[in-house]
């Protein structure tokens, strides 16, 4: 996707939270959010919090989609 999508990130942020949204869903919204890569680094917040997910498969994209959107970070997973 590229840093051209940031105007969807709001959207894929308010999905990605919906736990109306099955996991499958929300992993997609999740590799989304990755491919925009770091212009998307205000995502990181909701991100880390969905690292707390039950879904292991969501948990694992979520993490990978962080070190896409913020690949410098101090933050220690």
């Amino acid at each position: 996707l590229g840093p051209d999508a940031k105007p969807a990130l709001p959207e894929l942020l308010k999905a990605i939270q919906n736990k109306e949204f099955d996991p499958y869903q929300r992993t997609a919204f999740a590799q989304a959010i990755g491919a925009i890569g770091p212009t998307a680094s205000d995502a990181a917040p909701i991100m880390l919090d969905l690292l707390d997910a039950t879904d292991p498969i969501l948990r694992s994209t979520v993490a990978r989609a962080l070190g896409r959107i913020q690949p410098k970070s101090d933050l220690v997973i």
